[in-house]
Parts: C-alpha cells; sequence; structure tokens
C-alpha cells in the first residue's frame, strides 16, 4: 500500500485542522501517512524531494487551489507523472467524507 505525503496549507481554508487530527484520521481510516504543515511553495519543493517516488508515494493537498497548483507543479517539475486527481473524480470537498472514499 502506498503511503500518502500530505501537504496541509495552514494558510488556507480549514486552518484550525491540527496535525493531530489529520493524523487520526489517516490512521482510522487505515491510510499510512505523513502529514506536513506548510506555508510556502518551497517548503512543498522540499519535501517532495524527499518523497519523490510516485511509485510508493500518493500525494495529497489539503487546502484551495493554490495549494493544489504548488503540488502539481512540483510534481511536474521533478518529471513525477504517476498523478491522480482525486478532486477531477468527484471526491467530496469535506475531509471526513473525502478519506473514507
Amino acid at each position: 500500500m502506498r503511503e500518502y505525503i500530505v501537504i496541509y496549507n495552514v494558510n488556507s481554508r480549514g486552518k484550525n485542522l491540527s496535525k493531530e487530527y489529520l493524523t487520526q484520521l489517516f490512521e482510522k481510516n487505515q491510510l499510512k501517512s505523513k502529514i506536513f504543515m506548510t506555508r510556502s511553495t518551497s517548503e512543498v519543493e522540499n519535501i517532495i524531494e524527499k518523497y519523490s517516488n510516485d511509485n510508493n508515494y500518493s500525494y495529497c493537498a489539503i487546502g484551495g487551489d493554490g495549494t493544489i497548483n504548488s503540488l502539481i507543479d512540483v510534481l511536474l517539475k521533478m518529471g513525477l507523472t504517476n498523478i491522480k486527481l482525486d478532486h477531477a473524480v468527484q471526491i467530496p470537498h469535506f475531509l471526513n467524507a473525502a478519506i473514507a472514499v
């Protein structure tokens, strides 16, 4: 099973989510994850450089359009092309509902 690399932009909507809450949410749904709280695109780049094997990891952005854009830009810049856009297949916007899908 792939491990989720979760990029959570604390400057975006849902600012009240804690790292502990997100960790528990993924664990409750039996999903292995690494949660990263970010404030800038450069942080996203540094994280993805460390976890850049798209055969071992799935990438998850929690935030707004800018967060998703930053993550996709970094993934493409690094040549990671095994990208799945869950929003494009109508995954719910609410985190609790989305993680259950």
